[in-house]
């Protein structure tokens, strides 16, 4: 029994720093939170990356882009921060 209390106090304790890790993550995007839209060259000179560097991160699995027909792909900013953020954040973790 005590076991499976123990292990419930763990889960319990990365839950916690789960939602400590996102309260952090929303409270430095706060300033960008104003869902603008924006196509990836835009994204790209917004974030001061090459266009090429831009469609390699659009490219990758849960990039948070939207696909309005043929050549009509768009981001909201504030989404790829948070994107960024997070992906930041389980590199510095490994």
């Amino acid at each position: 029994m005590m076991r499976e209390e123990a292990f419930e106090l763990f889960i319990q304790a990365i839950e916690l720093m789960k939602l400590e890790i996102k309260k952090q993550v929303l409270a430095e995007i706060a300033p960008y939170q104003h869902g603008e839209l924006m196509t990836i060259p835009q994204m790209a000179e917004r974030m001061q990356i090459s266009l090429r560097k831009a469609y390699e991160m659009k490219n990758q699995a849960g990039f948070p882009s939207y696909n309005f027909g043929e050549r009509q792909i768009r981001v909201i900013w504030s989404e790829v921060m948070l994107w960024a953020k997070e992906r930041s954040i389980r590199e510095e973790g490994r």
